[in-house]
């Protein structure tokens, strides 16, 4: 009988997983790094923070968000919220308003 080598035996798929999570998390940063940036080229004035240990919850707040503004918030950003793996959103206006979802 023959043995397969120790390495057929071993699977890589932890290691890529992991490589694919360190790639995603950092897209995901570097998305919320620039969107206040895209943001106020809209008129809005806003800080974005990224939490999780999957960095896959984000944070927008803005003292010019509220129900009305936050729907065109929400419709800019939601597909590609989605698209980088976020899995909630967070959407205040730093005091009374406070909104979030999952993705």
């Amino acid at each position: 009988m023959v043995r397969d080598s120790a390495l057929a035996n071993e699977s890589i798929t932890p290691k890529t997983v992991i490589a694919k999570d360190v790639v995603a998390i950092e897209e995901r940063q570097h998305y919320a790094a620039q969107l206040p940036k895209e943001l106020l080229k809209k008129g809005m004035k806003a800080t974005i923070n990224v939490v999780g240990e999957q960095a896959d919850v984000i944070i927008m707040s803005s003292p010019s968000f509220d129900a009305q503004s936050r729907d065109t918030v929400i419709k800019q950003v939601c597909i590609e919220l989605k698209a980088l793996g976020f899995k909630r959103v967070h959407i205040t206006d730093g005091g009374s308003y406070t909104m979030n979802f999952g993705l």
